[in-house]
């Protein structure tokens, strides 16, 4: 059975993924390092907002949102305008961006995220293998309470695992408290 493709950009998603039999693969921090930045940029090129995500040692959860179409058509645009060299680059990108409207889906995210993990896991690493569950769980975010709940869920969950005080901080942990705030009107 293959997982939906959902685009909704009006609520959050809240996802959790896990490594191949639960195996603590985050507890050595260049590994979190490594994913936390894979994170932050798949968010740029991939037209999400993060705004909190958690690391633990064999899992990870992340709220995020996708920027509305309209609002991730005129970035790829500009990102376009401005990139690599020559008119080439800029044709190349303007035409994926009109083609695709912006429109990713969680699968798309998740993709990114893992495989660009796992291609930098052999670049800076040596490490040849996907430490990756195959699948995902994610829900949507459609309630204050739920938000809410999700957030100190997310904030808090190295607590219910009985680890360490290590995971409530960078690379562990992710918190943009500023963009928090525009969702909890």
């Amino acid at each position: 059975m293959t997982q939906r493709r959902i685009y909704q950009d009006k609520y959050p998603y809240f996802i959790t993924y896990n490594t191949k039999n639960n195996y603590p693969f985050f507890a050595d921090i260049k590994k979190a390092k490594l994913l936390y930045k894979i994170i932050l940029i798949s968010s740029k090129k991939k037209f999400f907002l993060s705004y909190i995500f958690s690391i633990l040692n064999n899992h990870i959860h992340m709220l995020v949102k996708f920027l509305p179409a309209q609002a991730a058509v005129p970035a790829l645009i500009e990102t376009a305008a401005t990139a690599g060299r020559g008119g080439k680059n800029k044709k190349k990108i303007k035409s994926k961006a009109t083609a695709s409207n912006g429109n990713y889906n969680i699968s798309d995210l998740m993709h990114a995220v893992k495989s660009y993990y796992c291609h930098q896991l052999q670049n800076e690493l040596n490490i040849f293998y996907s430490p990756w569950h195959s699948r995902f769980n994610f829900r949507i975010v459609n309630t204050q309470s739920r938000l809410h709940n999700t957030i100190n869920y997310i904030k808090y969950n190295y607590k219910k695992h009985n680890l360490s005080k290590k995971y409530s901080k960078s690379p562990y942990q992710y918190i943009d408290k500023d963009k928090i705030n525009e969702l909890l009107v």
